[in-house]
């Protein structure tokens, strides 16, 4: 990919940062999130008992992660513990789609 390829999308991510972003600890690293789908907290009924879970997607850009997460990778959105979903990680030409959920 060329520099100016790379700093245009660079600079699109910061201005879409500015609408929704949040910081995402994964794999030792700390990087700006794109919010694709806030959290969004969800009720599970099972044999009477209550269980509330919770489920978000992020947008990373791939030069900001060294390796791609996998399913059950911890991790951090701004205060909430997770880990990478089953559905795990989208690639997508300059970006990973992150699905994360309550562990």
């Amino acid at each position: 990919m060329s520099n100016a390829i790379a700093t245009a999308i660079k600079a699109q991510f910061e201005f879409a940062k500015r609408n929704g972003s949040s910081s995402l600890t994964i794999q030792g690293a700390t990087v700006d999130a794109l919010i694709v789908e806030p959290i969004e907290n969800l009720g599970d009924q099972r044999r009477g008992r209550q269980r509330g879970t919770r489920k978000a997607i992020v947008g990373v850009l791939k030069n900001d992660l060294p390796t791609v997460p996998v399913a059950g990778t911890r991790a951090s959105l701004d205060n909430w513990v997770c880990v990478v979903a089953d559905e795990g990680v989208e690639e997508e030409a300059f970006a990973y789609r992150i699905h994360l959920v309550s562990p």
